[in-house]
């Protein structure tokens, strides 16, 4: 839009687009540095007059210049003047449309005249109402104007911004892809920050929040011994309005998570003290504290129903660190002993030693009453008597033999049957969750 020593002639262009002449002595023509359709600044005066504005060149013989915008006119307007005699048309940009450095160093633009307008200022008010007077003080809420300011409080929730006597308007961030409400931990107190206004909205909208991808419920693993501002540690306390008395944090800017953990996380992992009520709005507002899922000392893992595996709850926290086997945990097995066979033998065994003595002996009857060792027919009957005495002596006794054979033995108890160890190899951080 701005080209290098542009100075051209036209003759009476009245209200009308600028048929352009050529150039002056010693400048160049627009079409020099311009193509064909460029937006161009010009100015067009006379021996009276002068108008400053934006145009569109087109090349053609000859070239001309629509008068497309007037920014400014000699006669305090921005209406097109009517020049009815020779004149002289230029390329410089209109002080509106110049930035500069003001007396205090800092840059400064002249923000009446341009499409999307900055403005700074110093701002008051309090970490929810935040209140910036700008110089100069915008006239009006523009599409896309901006308004730079250093921060006197950190972020609070549904914060507010007015800026000078213009209305109030939301003060919202675009988070995870949404727009929402600000909230604790968008930025801290002394930081500066830009915003800009949209009307489609209507709401100003925090450019570059910080964590802007992180939404209320995400997760994050640090070596930090205390939470980031808008993030709490998960510590296995709770979380509630302020006066809940919750461990963790009791505060109004926990609302938007405790709203997401009642909705998805099931009480049993996530209790409501004295139980869950008709809403999780209900809950809070009654003072009722909500005990964060258990983090502490335990490994994270995924929730949901993994192919071939159990369907584990949002939230859920199981295990042990150690264990003992039950009996019915151990696998089957059994025990077997045996003695060495001793293969088939007999036992000798000794009577009693007894002292001199003799031995009753019967005779039994001969045959046909004969006794065998008479005379014939000598007829006696069955007769006994003592043997010679013998001196002291013993008798041996064989014992029956037995078959090869084993014998049954029972085998000691061994182990100490204490619990085992669990743990994976495991390096342990904190873990935050965003408010």
């Amino acid at each position: 839009m701005l080209g290098n020593a542009i100075v051209e002639t036209a003759n009476a262009p009245g209200t009308g687009t600028v048929s352009l002449i050529g150039a002056a002595t010693g400048r160049v023509r627009f079409r020099s540095q311009f193509a064909s359709g460029a937006k161009v600044f010009y100015w067009i005066q006379d021996a009276t007059q002068l108008e400053a504005g934006v145009g569109t060149l087109t090349h053609g013989s000859p070239d001309t210049i629509s008068r497309d915008t007037v920014l400014w006119n000699s006669a305090g307007t921005t209406a097109k003047l009517n020049f009815a005699g020779a004149c002289t048309v230029y390329c410089e940009v209109p002080a509106s449309r110049m930035a500069y450095i003001g007396q205090n160093g800092g840059l400064s633009v002249d923000a009446a005249g341009v499409s999307l307008p900055m403005y700074g200022g110093t701002a008051t008010g309090n970490a929810r109402n935040i209140r910036v007077a700008c110089a100069p003080a915008p006239p009006a809420l523009v599409d896309g104007m901006r308004v730079h300011f250093r921060a006197a409080f950190a972020a609070s929730t549904d914060c507010t911004l007015r800026v000078n006597s213009l209305a109030t308007k939301p003060l919202n961030v675009f988070r995870a892809g949404a727009l929402v409400a600000s909230w604790t931990g968008d930025w801290a107190a002394g930081q500066w920050l830009d915003c800009f206004y949209d009307a489609a909205a209507d709401c100003f909208v925090l450019d570059r929040p910080a964590y802007a991808d992180w939404a209320p419920g995400d997760v994050r693993t640090t070596y930090r011994s205390t939470a980031a501002a808008g993030w709490v540690l998960m510590n296995d306390g709770s979380i509630g309005a302020a006066g809940s008395g919750a461990t963790t944090r009791a505060n109004a800017d926990t609302w938007r998570l405790y709203e997401l953990l009642w909705n998805t996380v099931a009480d049993t992992w996530a209790p409501v003290s004295g139980g869950r009520g008709a809403s999780a709005l209900a809950d809070f507002n009654a003072g009722k504290t909500l005990t964060l899922p258990r983090a502490l000392g335990r490994a994270l893992a995924v929730a949901g129903a993994g192919s071939g595996l159990t369907s584990r709850a949002l939230g859920q926290w199981l295990g042990a660190e150690t264990h003992a086997l039950s009996i019915a945990e151990m696998p089957a097995h059994n025990h077997t002993g045996s003695t060495g066979a001793a293969g088939a033998h007999s036992h000798t065994a000794s009577a009693d030693t007894q002292g001199a003595h003799a031995h009753l002996i019967e005779f039994p009857r001969g045959l046909n009453g004969v006794n065998q060792a008479g005379g014939a027919g000598q007829a006696i009957g069955p007769s006994s008597g003592w043997s010679d005495t013998q001196g002291a002596h013993s008798h041996t006794i064989t014992v029956n033999a037995v078959s090869d054979h084993t014998h049954t033995v029972s085998i000691a108890n061994a182990g100490g049957g204490g619990a085992h160890n669990n743990m994976q190899p495991t390096g342990f951080l904190n873990v935050m969750i965003k408010l």
